[in-house]
């Protein structure tokens, strides 16, 4: 009798783990095709098999942080923490939790505690640097910032935000090296060259703003209104034929894709003659002090830089490789 009990025992513990392990790959190969719901579903259903599950605790975290549903998220988060205090990636995706709720400080906490267990992780400094500048302290930014670019240079979003951290410091030599190589890294950076743009605006490098305006013009072909930013730029810089061309360039782009009407197509036009009310409009603003590029809000700094957190992320904690079993 004895005997029996303990080979159903095995039969039924072996059973658990099948089921366990199923249901966690149901849940990962739900959350690829983007059915958040049915994967936390399914990381549900493995945490009743296995309620001291770390691995099962921090995928359905993950998940409820991809929803929006940051209360739970932390809920989770927290738990796989206790779970398992020596595994850095819950306090990551803590912070990560904490950073989307717009609790800056918390994630910095949580950040340095995960990198008190892997210190060469530069994906995680980088978020530290981040939640330090949404926290409002600049130096502590620069100096997580610039750790995350000595442990992998070819991370754009690091160098873009420490670009920005550094823009307002004199000489801004620093903030254009940093600028440039976000833009070398990633030519599509859009956020970079309109800081770029900025930068060398405000220090009279008109020429170089036009290259940057220029680049984002043919980034950014169906938006005339780059091809407007070029034209008022050459209109600034005394280059009057240049102006009329652009402007003239724009006001196409603009009928082609039937945002004017013909009143406004007419105005656009006029921008084109010599003597048009318009142009000459242009030609009055540059004739005074350059006008300051309108700084990216901070709220969209934070975007473009938190756009980082999904391109940069590792792929799942877990692929249910032979740790499903066992964690």
């Amino acid at each position: 009798m004895a005997l029996a009990a303990s080979l159903a025992f095995v039969w039924f513990d072996a059973r658990q783990q099948r089921e366990y392990r199923r249901l966690l790959a149901a849940g990962d190969e739900a959350v690829t095709h983007g059915q958040t719901l049915e994967a936390i579903e399914a990381f549900s259903g493995a945490l009743t098999l296995k309620p001291d599950s770390m691995i099962a605790r921090l995928m359905r975290g993950e998940t409820y942080r991809q929803r929006g549903e940051f209360a739970s998220a932390v809920r989770d988060l927290t738990e796989a923490v206790a779970l398992d205090p020596s595994a850095p990636r819950p306090l990551e995706l803590l912070g990560d939790a904490h950073a989307a709720m717009g609790h800056p400080a918390a994630a910095v906490a949580d950040y340095e505690r995960s990198l008190r267990l892997d210190e060469s992780a530069p994906r995680v400094v980088y978020k530290l640097g981040l939640a330090h500048y949404r926290n409002g302290d600049v130096p502590r930014s620069i100096e997580a910032l610039r750790k995350a670019v000595s442990l992998d240079n070819r991370m754009p979003q690091a160098h873009y935000l420490l670009g920005l951290c550094l823009r307002d410091r004199r000489p801004r030599d620093q903030a254009e090296r940093a600028l440039l190589t976000a833009i070398e890294l990633e030519p599509t950076f859009a956020a970079a060259r309109e800081e770029l743009v900025t930068l060398y605006t405000d220090s009279g490098r008109h020429r170089q703003a036009i290259e940057q305006l220029e680049a984002l013009s043919a980034l950014e072909p169906t938006r005339p209104e780059r091809l407007v930013s070029v034209g008022l730029a050459y209109a600034r810089l005394g280059r009057r034929d240049a102006a009329v061309l652009t402007l003239g360039r724009a006001a196409e782009r603009e009928e082609r894709q039937g945002g004017l009407t013909r009143r406004e197509s007419h105005a656009a036009r006029s921008r084109r003659e010599p003597g048009g009310e318009g142009f000459d409009r242009v030609q009055g603003q540059g004739a005074g002090r350059s006008r300051r590029v309108r700084r990216p809000a901070r709220g969209q700094v934070e975007l473009n830089a938190f756009a980082a957190f999904e391109r940069m992320d590792e792929p799942w904690p877990s692929r249910c490789s032979a740790s499903c079993a066992t964690t």
